[in-house]
Parts: C-alpha cells; structure tokens; sequence
C-alpha cells in the first residue's frame, strides 16, 4: 500500500491517475485541491473522468469514504 491508496477512495485507477499528473504524495494531493486534480486528470489523463471520480477525490480530501 502507499501513501495515497491509504486515503479513502483512492483506488489503483485513481492513485494511477494521479501519479500520472505528478501528485505523489498525501501532502502535494491536499495542496493541489479538489477542482485542480479533477481537471489535470482531464485534460492530461483521462477525458471521460465523471462525477464519481470528483466525489472521490473530494472525499478523500475530507477523510470520508464515498
């Protein structure tokens, strides 16, 4: 397990996801915000990211599982 896949909600797609826009720890994740992480993972990963990965991510800032 790693750092990020230690946060709720984020599973190996998502922990992919965000290695791949260069958020590799609990602390750059927390920095970056909700809407910045949704949309590099967008525009430079996965262009057909939904709501579900938003909540997520928003859940995952928040500690709360969704």
């Amino acid at each position: 397990m790693t750092e990020l896949s230690n946060l709720p909600n984020i599973g190996e797609v998502l922990e992919e996801n965000l290695r791949k826009i260069g958020v590799t720890t609990e602390e750059q994740f927390k920095e970056k915000g909700t809407e910045q992480i949704f949309f590099e993972i967008r525009q430079k990963v996965d262009g057909g990211a939904c709501l579900h990965m938003l909540y997520g991510i928003e859940g995952a800032r928040k500690g709360k599982p969704v």
